[in-house]
């Protein structure tokens, strides 16, 4: 019994190794805060640690034995390793294809956008889509301005296209446009009038900045996501919170 807790120790040990990166590679960049409260990637993570840290260990506790011939326990190890990688790769590409890539400015509203929103090999070069290390990126799109153009765009919607922010072809850097997205900054007072107060009064604090160095926009989370208020830092042009 002695030798199959070490064998699963070891075997525990190792895991957590390999989950620790996957974690820090889904919560420090590919889900960064506040990113990971408007996209959750806790039903893969729950998977990836069941399978990875606890089963996998737990099944080598079972089948571990000093008895069995060589082949034969290196073969039967060699099966949990292999079930491991491919819970952990599944995991991998189902975090990474759904993480919030871009964090796009349109006509007064955010719209946080993942790699199955939108198609990422219409990225221009100068915001070319966030690499595998990489946090998603705040960009800004053009208003609609014209009649025609804007019922040219209802109609592509309703035909099942993607509305215009979700096209990174018409994505442009934020840094130029910073006038006119502070002029549509929205108005605090009736955001605190809200139940918010709390939570903005929270962020400041957090931020140890005047309430002035902020701006507060609506945001839509994806295709068919949620909604709430994001928080950005004036001086970054960066999202640092979200008011659900």
């Amino acid at each position: 019994m002695k030798q199959r807790l070490i064998a699963a120790a070891i075997h525990f040990l190792g895991s957590a190794g390999v989950i620790s990166m996957f974690l820090l590679l889904v919560y420090f960049i590919w889900y960064a805060y506040p990113y990971n409260i408007i996209y959750s990637a806790i039903d893969v993570v729950k998977l990836v640690v069941g399978v990875d840290l606890v089963l996998g260990p737990l099944l080598t506790l079972v089948i571990f034995n000093i008895s069995k011939p060589r082949k034969e326990l290196i073969r039967d190890i060699t099966i949990i390793v292999c079930f491991q990688v491919a819970a952990l790769s599944w995991g991998v590409h189902a975090a990474y294809k759904v993480r919030p890539l871009y964090a796009v400015y349109y006509g007064g509203t955010f719209y946080t956008a993942t790699g199955a929103d939108i198609d990422i090999q219409g990225s221009q070069d100068a915001i070319a889509s966030p690499g595998i290390l990489e946090k998603a990126k705040v960009v800004y799109v053009k208003k609609l301005e014209k009649h025609e153009a804007v019922v040219r765009e209802i109609e592509n919607m309703r035909k099942g296209m993607r509305g215009i922010m979700y096209r990174p072809q018409e994505y442009e850097l934020i840094s130029h446009h910073i006038d006119e997205i502070v002029e549509h900054n929205l108005d605090v007072n009736n955001i605190a009038a809200n139940s918010e107060k709390k939570a903005i009064d929270k962020v400041i604090q957090q931020r140890g900045k005047a309430l002035s160095e902020f701006l507060f926009y609506p945001y839509v989370s994806g295709v068919k996501g949620g909604s709430g208020i994001v928080v950005i830092d004036k001086s970054e042009m960066k999202i640092v919170d979200v008011l659900k």
